[in-house]
Parts: C-alpha cells; structure tokens; sequence
C-alpha cells in the first residue's frame, strides 16, 4: 500500500514544467525595466545638470568679481575630514556658505578639488548646492550648510590642500 503512494501511475501523462519559460519571463522583464530605468536617470541627470547651469556669472563677469571680491558671499566654517574608500582616498569637505550681500541667490555652483605640492589641481568635483542641497534661495543675510565629497585621489601622499570655491552664481532678477 505505502508503494502504491509513490509511485506514478503510468496511466497519468507527465506534464512539462513551465519554471524555464516563467523564469525566462522574469529575466527578460527584469533586464528592460532596468535598462529602462537606466535610461531614465542618465536622461533626467543630464536635464537637471542643463537646466542648473542656466543663468549663472562666473569668474570674469563684472557681477561675479564685485560679489566675491567685496566679500558678499563668503565660505566660512571649513572642515575637512579624510577616509579611504574602495576607489581610493576621499575627502569630505564640510562648510557654510554666508549671503552678505545685498542680493538673493537662486543657484551656486561650488568646486572642490585636491591640489599637489605644485599647487596644481588633480582631482576635483562640481557640485550644485543651490538647489539641490537647498531648495530656496539664498536670501542676503541667510548663510546654509554645505557638503562636498571628493574621491578617487589614488596616491595621498601627493596631496598638499583640499580646497573649495565658489565658480557661478545665479541671481533672483
């Protein structure tokens, strides 16, 4: 009787599995959506970083030079902290960006950057802190937070300073 239990009855034909093709299936859906996704966020990456760069001065501009040069926006409160990760050494830089000026700013490009003992740049890193470590303008009087990482420095005993500066400004009109 305990035989019988186990063994299949010849009679019953055998049905082929289906797991092959469903995990075909999910295979194949799990490649597109994410390609798909891919896709996606290098395309809204690259719309955000055009669409940050609109309307800035830079260094050279008479608006650019004035506000710095009479220290209306100033970066104070500056740390650095140094870290090893798996591409090499990497610096957190840490600091307060102070509007002193007369006039508000809707966007801020800030480069950080690694110099060598011929005070020559490296590594660098752009980051755009106004909008997207803050989401309002920068009104005169206000000052905010701001965190830069930059990574990738392969041999740190080739490092002298870590710097950080303000390249572009965007004024409310």
């Amino acid at each position: 009787m305990s035989e019988a239990l186990f063994t299949p009855n010849p009679e019953e034909k055998q049905r082929p599995s289906r797991l092959p093709l469903v995990l075909f299936i999910c295979s194949v859906l799990a490649v597109v959506a994410g390609g798909g996704g891919l896709w996606w966020t290098a395309h809204r990456a690259s719309a955000v970083k055009a669409q940050k760069m609109e309307g800035l001065v830079r260094a050279g501009t008479p608006e650019f030079d004035t506000y710095l040069r009479e220290n209306k926006l100033i970066i104070n409160k500056l740390e650095r902290f140094e870290s090893e990760s798996m591409i090499g050494n990497r610096y957190d830089i840490f600091c307060q960006v102070e509007n002193l000026g007369s006039r508000t700013i809707t966007g801020l490009e800030m480069r950080g950057f690694v110099v060598d003992f011929d005070n020559k740049p490296f590594v660098e890193r752009i980051i755009y802190p106004i909008p997207n470590q803050r989401s309002t303008p920068l009104k005169p009087g206000e000052f905010f937070p701001v965190k830069m990482v930059v990574d990738g420095v392969k041999d740190s005993s080739k490092v002298m300073d870590v710097r950080i500066e303000v390249q572009g400004i965007r004024f409310a009109q």
